[in-house]
């Protein structure tokens, strides 16, 4: 049986998360940023623990002559992060086509996601097939399927929601849709289900 466990801790900041962060400041010849914040990848806290364990031939329970679960090995990975830093903004529309600009509500990536938990298991099996060492594994990402968001809604902070359809605007939409028929709240609230908050989902290989 083997275990351990990981744990880092980071700090990244500066003046622009990515290469091109100040070209909008070199073309309009702005004065460009001289403190440093929190960048876009900045993920402070990371732990991972590892367990495995594995028989070899002739090891585990005995069924009359059959070891059924010799050669078998089992790993257990179980990863933990700390969220991401956003810049946080007041509550406007930021699903549909009018979400046009948005207003800050407090300092560039002042404020941080979720943390987001998984755990994988990996299971693998070794055997002989006509003289041929073989091995099998199954693989399972996400096995408890945790929904974990990466990105959120700069709103609220929340993967979830925006907030957007409890201000006046908001609701001025609900009227004017339901004045056409339409289910204005469950057709945002599709458009804010966007998939691509959130990590994978279980994976089976």
């Amino acid at each position: 049986m083997t275990a351990s466990v990981n744990y880092s801790l980071s700090f990244a900041q500066g003046t622009g998360s990515v290469s091109n962060t100040q070209r909008n400041i070199a073309w309009t010849s702005a004065q460009p940023p001289k403190m440093t914040a929190p960048l876009d990848f900045d993920q402070r806290h990371k732990l991972s623990i590892n367990v495995g364990y594995e028989l070899d031939k002739g090891q585990g329970p005995v069924i009359g002559n059959w070891h059924p679960f010799e050669n078998l090995g089992i790993d257990l990975l179980y990863n933990v992060t700390s969220g991401t830093p956003y810049t946080p903004t007041k509550v406007y529309n930021e699903v549909t086509l009018a979400a046009v600009s948005s207003e800050p509500a407090g300092p560039i990536n002042s404020r941080y996601g979720p943390w987001n938990a998984s755990l994988d298991l990996k299971a693998t099996r070794s055997f002989t097939l006509l003289r041929q060492k073989l091995e099998g594994f199954v693989w399972v990402l996400n096995a408890f399927d945790t929904k974990n968001p990466v990105a959120v809604f700069s709103s609220t902070g929340s993967a979830e929601t925006s907030g957007w359809l409890n201000t006046p605007d908001g609701q001025a939409f609900l009227v004017n849709a339901q004045s056409k028929g339409l289910d204005g709240a469950g057709l945002y609230r599709l458009a804010e289900s966007d998939p691509n908050f959130y990590s994978n989902p279980r994976l089976v290989r």
